[in-house]
């Protein structure tokens, strides 16, 4: 999801400078918050969670196709959020 992920990660670390770093500089919760609730609702069930397309489309009301088309589109929205490409 991150650019230059590689470069990323030999920044953290676990002190506390390192977590705050990266929890500035990866923001995963404004990035997920940053979705509309029918996406976040996939992310959080299919991706997050681990639940199965079938599952999480008989959680959400919807079928499994829906699902994995709002998790795809929140992932690729997320990428775009947490690269810096907001709107």
């Amino acid at each position: 999801m991150v650019e230059d992920f590689d470069q990323v990660k030999e920044m953290l670390d676990t002190n506390k400078r390192g977590l705050r770093w990266s929890a500035y500089h990866l923001d995963i919760e404004g990035a997920f918050l940053s979705l509309s609730k029918p996406l976040r609702g996939a992310v959080l069930l299919h991706g997050f969670c681990g639940y199965g397309l079938e599952a999480s489309g008989k959680m959400l009301g919807c079928t499994h196709m829906t699902v994995y088309r709002r998790y795809v589109n929140g992932l690729e929205r997320m990428t775009n959020y947490l690269n810096g490409v907001h709107g």
